[in-house]
């Protein structure tokens, strides 16, 4: 697995250890880790599409909170070869992972840095908080996984994934 260096693609502020993704298209052709303990917000409307086995960890809280009119979408950039994974590994049990209006499709699983991620979209560790969100044509194993977090899930969509709609592993919480 290699990874790439955040790059201007993206907003950062060091200081704050905050990356942005601002409202427009990103078409990522190269696995990306964030530094460890960065949040990253994903603003609404953002688009992304990872090429075949492309993927993307979060080290760090995540906030993708799109709205109804401006959804949040991570999909393959050919529907035919599945990205990788948009996986979170959090840091610390207090960290966050909020998804809101975010649609998810067309990813599979991977192995990064000796740690397997089985879904599409995967989180290890943390709050976890779901509203208003699709999870569809993952070619993985599940098509969300969530492991050893506290969850919390709200009228979302789990369709057509290859294995598990959603996988919740040493979790507690409602949905």
């Amino acid at each position: 697995f290699k990874e790439t260096q955040i790059n201007s693609k993206f907003d950062i502020d060091h200081n704050k250890k905050i990356i942005t993704l601002k409202k427009k298209k990103y078409i990522i052709k190269k696995s990306i880790i964030t530094p460890v303990n960065y949040k990253v917000v994903i603003d609404p409307g953002v688009k992304i599409f990872l090429d075949k086995n492309i993927s993307i960890l979060v080290k760090g809280p995540l906030e993708a909170k799109g709205t109804k009119k401006n959804k949040i979408s991570i999909s393959s950039l050919d529907p035919v070869n599945p990205f990788g994974t948009f996986a979170v590994l959090s840091q610390k049990k207090t960290d966050t992972v909020k998804l809101k209006y975010l649609e998810i499709r067309g990813g599979n699983e991977a192995v990064i840095d000796g740690t397997y991620f089985s879904g599409q979209l995967s989180v290890h560790s943390g709050n976890v908080f779901i509203s208003n969100s699709i999870f569809a044509d993952s070619k993985s194993d599940d098509g969300i996984n969530i492991k050893f977090a506290k969850v919390q899930i709200q009228n979302s969509i789990f369709t057509n994934n290859l294995g598990d709609q959603i996988d919740l592993d040493y979790c507690d919480g409602s949905f």
